[in-house]
């Protein structure tokens, strides 16, 4: 179905229906249904664009996370879009956001080229930075973490893309017991080998290795430029 409206410049599915949320030029968040296409919720957030939307899980409670040209991180009970009180993250733009699977914890990517890394309560909502990643020279226009949690990748208006180690926010006896269950005849060690050979015997790409941190040293960062 095609959806008429201002340019939308992000969408996510809520967990809780057949509905979406889209964040668009004009500044309004609105929730539409799958099925029809009908908006059922409409905000006139700001007068600026909205960049980014996602959903995170937050103990029992689900919270839409939604960012824009303000700087400003808003937050909404997930099903009423009761609004709860934004945190500005950003002088200029937030553009990009993307959810923890594991962890009540948001990446944000701004037009300075730094991600941050948002920590919500469960009891208060509240936010907290934890960490910033400073590695883009320009705008952080994607975000995406893989399933398990462990790998957080961006990409950026200065052409690259980046591989973040987000470890810390896993039960590692979990995530060890999830690789191997779908690696039955591999070793924790195997998969670790086999996957640092995979990356070394990618065609037209350079692998860099960096170290990236401002709070926690264990934050790794590859980055593979894009020819």
């Amino acid at each position: 179905r095609t959806i008429k409206s201002a340019r939308i410049k992000g969408v996510s599915f809520s967990p809780f229906n057949e509905s979406f949320s889209c964040v668009l030029h004009t500044g309004e968040l609105n929730v539409n249904d799958v099925v029809t296409g009908k908006i059922q919720k409409q905000l006139q957030l700001i007068s600026e664009p909205l960049r980014a939307s996602t959903y995170l899980k937050v103990g029992s409670s689900t919270i839409l996370a939604v960012g824009g040209d303000d700087g400003r991180l808003r937050l909404f009970e997930g099903v009423s879009l009761r609004p709860l009180p934004p945190v500005k993250l950003y002088k200029s733009t937030l553009r990009s956001i993307t959810a923890h699977p594991k962890a009540p914890v948001l990446f944000c990517g701004g037009d300075d080229g730094i991600i941050k890394v948002v920590k919500v309560s469960e009891v208060t909502f509240s936010t907290e930075v934890l960490a910033e990643l400073i590695g883009h020279t320009s705008s952080v226009s994607s975000l995406s973490i893989d399933p398990l949690g462990a790998r957080l990748c961006s990409g950026s208006f200065d052409g690259k893309v980046k591989i973040w180690d987000s470890y810390c926010f896993i039960d590692i006896n979990d995530f060890r017991t999830r690789v191997l269950k779908e690696n039955s005849e591999m070793s924790y060690k195997e998969i670790k080998e086999s996957r640092v050979q995979y990356q070394r015997q990618l065609p037209n790409i350079v692998l860099v290795l960096e170290m990236q941190s401002k709070n926690f040293n264990q934050w790794v960062s590859k980055h593979w430029v894009i020819r």
